[in-house]
């Protein structure tokens, strides 16, 4: 963190308590180890330079002989690398899961489109029949049309 024992001996750690820790968290923690309990968890904390830094703590309260709580002693490790390469492989999942997504709207789309393809040529057709008077096959288009539209409502 870039702080000496002296500028840390004796001190409250919120001075390295950034802002991006959900204050709840914060809450809970000093819940627990004010208590007399072991917390573990991890915390967005601060270096002495004002970098960023993740840290997984263990924060362990320390009881004398009377049973008070004296101190709290806190064993930290930096896991920044970690959340690096956590957040690498959310955005690639994320970007796998638009992919198939894009992939599984373009095949819905062509199961659609295909029977919609047919049902308009069938009614060009049968308007064609209609308009001239010859009856002939129309039921036959009907049912084609009929057929397309099953497939439609069933994809």
């Amino acid at each position: 963190m870039g702080y000496s024992l002296s500028e840390v001996n004796g001190k409250n750690s919120r001075f390295l308590k950034s802002d991006e820790t959900n204050p709840e968290k914060h809450k809970k923690l000093w819940e627990t180890i004010t208590k007399g309990d072991e917390w573990r968890g991890e915390l967005k904390n601060k270096r002495k330079n004002g970098e960023l830094i993740w840290e997984y703590s263990t924060i362990y309260p320390i009881i004398d002989a009377n049973e008070q709580i004296i101190y709290f002693l806190a064993l930290k490790e930096d896991i920044s690398q970690i959340k690096l390469l956590e957040d690498s492989l959310a955005k690639n999942e994320i970007k796998k899961v638009k992919e198939l997504k894009y992939e599984f709207l373009k095949q819905i789309s062509y199961e659609i489109r295909s029977p919609i393809h047919a049902i308009v040529d069938f009614v060009q057709l049968l308007s064609k029949k209609l308009d001239s008077d010859d009856y002939a096959n129309c039921n036959i288009y009907l049912d084609i049309i009929n057929q397309q539209c099953a497939k439609v409502l069933n994809t």
